[in-house]
């Protein structure tokens, strides 16, 4: 992070050069959110898509707001815990799948609806996590810049998709795609996916094996915010701007009410997109470890609810192992940096820039 000053001079996007963070904001976010009506401010967002175009400036004004030493333990964080937050993200990606308006993108996108698509997806996604987690995304020449901009434009090119399908609508998206108000990959969207990369984290951070501190939470949401930043999330709709106890509150608001609603009623194609993912990580896993109902069932334990749906045997055995796994990396920290370097080596996280 040391050539952060240097990129000045480099290109991120235009948003950024026009509104330098504020203070005011931030304590407007958090009263919003004690009121209980993020989500109303949230769903204004709907109709506004993500500033994910084009590239411009970072403006000095905006580095010199940023805390590159709390930035860096974030992704500290992320690195002391990266199969703990594995866990998490892979718990919140299923469970994320029953949100239709995000769902209606990946059916459409037609990459993701086999195992195969589907783990190669998800790998590709990895991938990009990893960049942003081990690498500089303030600099654009370096693989995690690169890894932003590339993320951007695939949004960017999903809402053009999404848009061209409902204007000329294809036997594919017959009665499947109906988004709230003609906005695909809006701030509304970004805001939902961005609580779930790293909510599970924050609410059950014991659940998933995590042993931290409240600050190291907190110094991980600050990550997020500024990836949030990054990928085109205007500060009226980054659930990070505030800390991590507003962003606490406000992944629970988005918990009990988005996610747990849409588990109980999931829409059409969840079943299906759901396994292909689960059973695409088998592919990866070489064992039948994972099932879409294990990992929710899991999930549903997490919150201390009753799942709408019965496990079978296997799926019983499953979420067991599941839940071994992160107990052990919980009680034996030696379990844990074994997991991370695994990870870390097959990925090759130390070439990462």
């Amino acid at each position: 992070m040391s050539n952060s000053e240097g990129c000045v001079r480099q290109y991120i996007w235009q948003e950024m050069r026009d509104r330098p963070v504020r203070v005011s904001f931030t304590v407007f976010i958090t009263e919003y959110s004690k009121m209980g009506r993020w989500l109303q401010l949230l769903e204004t967002g709907t109709n506004e898509p993500a500033s994910d175009e084009n590239q411009y400036f970072v403006p000095t004004e905006v580095l010199q707001h940023i805390d590159m030493g709390k930035f860096r333990r974030g992704q500290m964080f992320f690195q002391r815990n990266l199969f703990q937050c594995i866990i998490a993200m892979l718990t919140s990606l299923v469970a994320g799948l029953s949100v239709k308006n995000l769902l209606d993108v990946l059916v459409a996108t037609e990459k993701s609806s086999t195992a195969r698509t589907s783990f190669f997806r998800y790998l590709h996604t990895f991938h990009h996590l990893l960049k942003w987690h081990y690498g500089n995304v303030f600099d654009t020449a370096s693989s995690a810049g690169v890894s932003i901009q590339k993320v951007r434009e695939m949004h960017c090119s999903a809402r053009k998709l999404m848009h061209s399908l409902d204007k000329a609508p294809s036997k594919l998206c017959a009665d499947v795609f109906c988004c709230h108000g003609n906005m695909y990959v809006s701030q509304y969207d970004m805001a939902v996916v961005q609580s779930g990369f790293f909510g599970a984290v924050i609410m059950h951070p014991r659940e998933m094996g995590i042993n931290c501190s409240v600050a190291e939470l907190d110094d991980y949401v600050y990550f997020w915010r500024w990836i949030g930043y990054l990928l085109g999330l205007r500060d009226k709709y980054n659930i990070c701007i505030g800390g991590y106890q507003n962003a606490y509150d406000i992944c629970k608001e988005i918990e009990q009410e988005i996610i747990i609603p849409a588990l109980d009623n999931p829409p059409r194609h969840f079943n299906e997109m759901a396994q292909a993912f689960t059973d695409g990580l088998n592919l990866f896993a070489m064992v039948p470890l994972y099932s879409t109902p294990s990992v929710l069932g899991r999930g549903y334990d997490m919150i201390n609810r009753k799942a709408p749906f019965k496990l079978s045997f296997k799926d019983k055995c499953r979420k067991a192992v599941l839940s071994l796994l992160v107990s052990a990396v919980f009680y034996v920290p030696v379990f844990s940096k074994l997991c991370n370097w695994s990870i870390e080596k097959a990925f090759a996280c130390h070439r990462i820039t």
